[in-house]
């Protein structure tokens, strides 16, 4: 059973959180992940996590047009992933 939108949301947070070593309420839901310091080596390891957490390939390009946490849990959805 997919997840609800704010438990995806939580997912997320928490592994940018870690990608970016930072506490997850430091990662804001609506601020861009590339702003927050994620570059292209830390976005790697966050695509990979997060890959692994919905069991669904997601591609740089993907997270390039989807570069907050609400935009990324958006669209986790449209993909019909699972927690």
């Amino acid at each position: 059973m997919p997840g609800t939108r704010d438990e995806r949301r939580a997912v997320l947070r928490e592994l940018a959180a870690r990608s970016l070593c930072v506490p997850p309420d430091e990662v804001p839901f609506d601020g861009e992940l590339a702003g927050l310091g994620l570059d292209s080596v830390l976005a790697l390891e966050f695509l990979l996590q997060v890959s692994d957490a919905f069991d669904t390939e997601l591609t740089a390009q993907e997270l390039q047009h989807n570069p907050t946490i609400d935009l990324l849990a958006d669209f986790l959805d449209t993909k019909g992933t699972r927690l």
